[in-house]
């Protein structure tokens, strides 16, 4: 069973805004405060890596 932030950090987030560094996303139904370290473009499938307090730290998700 995965609870709390270790559920969050397997979940997916669609971004909301173009962002490089900090910007808002979606996830888990719900507006968070997201971090990356590459340029994301809104719209974009991401990633949660870790969480970190109230904010996520995201990556583009992997296109198959």
């Amino acid at each position: 069973m995965v609870s709390g932030a270790e559920e969050m950090e397997q979940m997916t987030a669609k971004a909301l805004e173009d962002f490089t560094g900090e910007g808002q996303v979606w996830a888990h139904g719900e507006r968070w405060r997201a971090l990356s370290r590459v340029p994301i473009a809104k719209d974009q499938a991401l990633k949660v890596t870790r969480i970190e307090g109230l904010v996520l730290h995201v990556e583009p998700a992997e296109s198959n």
